[in-house]
C-alpha cells in the first residue's frame, strides 16, 4: 500500500500538462544523482520482465543481489 507521501508526490507528478513540464519538475525535485538512480532500477525492472536471471542482471548492471530481489518481489507482489 503506498504511503502517503508517494500518494502526494504521484498527484503532484500527474499535474504536469507535458513531457516538458514533467522533465523540469523532475528536475527541480531530484539531483542527477536521484534520476540516475531511479533510471537504474527501471532499467533493472525491464529487465526483470523480458525474463533475464538475477544473477545476469547482477552481472551486466553491477548491481547486488538484494536491489534485484527488491525489484523482483515488486513485480510479483505489487
Amino acid at each position: 500500500m503506498p504511503s502517503e507521501c508517494c500518494k502526494e508526490l504521484a498527484t503532484l507528478l500527474a499535474q504536469a500538462e507535458s513531457s516538458h513540464d514533467f522533465e523540469m519538475l523532475v528536475e527541480g525535485l531530484l539531483t542527477p544523482a536521484e534520476v540516475e538512480e531511479v533510471m537504474r532500477r527501471w532499467r533493472l525492472l525491464q529487465r526483470l520482465v523480458a525474463g533475464q536471471t538475477q544473477r545476469e542482471i547482477s552481472r551486466e548492471m553491477k548491481v547486488s543481489l538484494g536491489k534485484i530481489s527488491r525489484g523482483s518481489r515488486m513485480l510479483k507482489y505489487g
